[in-house]
């Protein structure tokens, strides 16, 4: 066999292995997150907290008409400590999530803006394209904005709002249910939606390169205006009709 085909045998062998390796991984975290056990432990903030950062998160949290409810633990192949304020006027949340595992050379940080809207919609603003990885059932808006700070995202979030309810979401009051109870339902229902997607592990090296890559920095106005996004009045498109929406993108 000479060193060219050599070389190329390895490129193919690599070729086939790593979308193998992401479907498993992605397979190994649905799993994770679908199961009954999957639970928040509230917990008390640990004193090893890099002070500055933690205080700073916490004052523009309450600077911008937040509350803190509290930090929990969510164990699922990796470990995430959640990190939660409660706006008090809006039925909005603003979470911070430091993720650690030993396959992470250091803790990933990341945050998000939750908005509950009437009729189980409602809109995500995340500092990470990893909240595009999964797909997600209609009624449910992402935009992602990486490296952005806090005020940036609170002010794209904002927009968000008003362009969903300019066009026809209605506005409820703040959600009377506690926040562990609203995280895991959330949890569960995206994970259920992903488990009903016909061989949905073969779409995990789509979604983890194409997909969160395209949707990045996009905002909810610019997906609807793409097409790639419904709102109320509009028709379901069905699992085909979100696979050819997938492919337009």
């Amino acid at each position: 066999m000479s060193p060219l085909t050599e070389i190329l045998l390895f490129v193919a062998i690599i070729a086939l292995l790593l979308p193998a390796a992401v479907s498993f991984a992605c397979w190994n975290q649905v799993r994770r997150l679908s199961s009954p056990d999957l639970h928040l432990q509230p917990i008390p903030r640990p004193s090893s907290d890099p002070p500055g950062l933690a205080s700073a998160r916490d004052g523009w949290a309450r600077e911008n008409g937040f509350e803190p409810i509290g930090r929990y633990l969510m164990e699922a192949g990796q470990t995430c400590h959640i990190d939660a304020w409660q706006h008090m006027q809006k039925p909005t949340l603003f979470c911070v999530y430091t993720i650690s595992a030993p396959s992470l050379p250091a803790p990933r940080v990341f945050s998000d803006l939750v908005t509950v809207f009437a009729e189980e919609r409602s809109l995500t603003t995340a500092s990470t394209k990893d909240a595009h990885f999964f797909p997600v059932r209609d009624g449910i808006y992402m935009q992602s904005f990486p490296d952005q700070t806090l005020g940036e995202l609170w002010h794209r979030h904002l927009d968000g709002e008003r362009y969903l309810v300019g066009r026809g979401l209605r506005e409820i009051p703040r959600p009377d249910i506690p926040f562990e109870q609203h995280i895991l339902q959330a949890i569960h229902k995206q994970m259920a939606y992903v488990r009903a997607i016909p061989c949905w592990p073969l779409f995990a090296s789509y979604w983890f390169w194409v997909r969160r890559n395209r949707l990045a920095n996009l905002t909810i106005e610019e997906q609807h205006r793409r097409g790639w996004i419904r709102l109320p009045g509009q028709p379901e498109a069905g699992f085909w009709g979100q696979v050819q929406e997938e492919v337009r993108r």
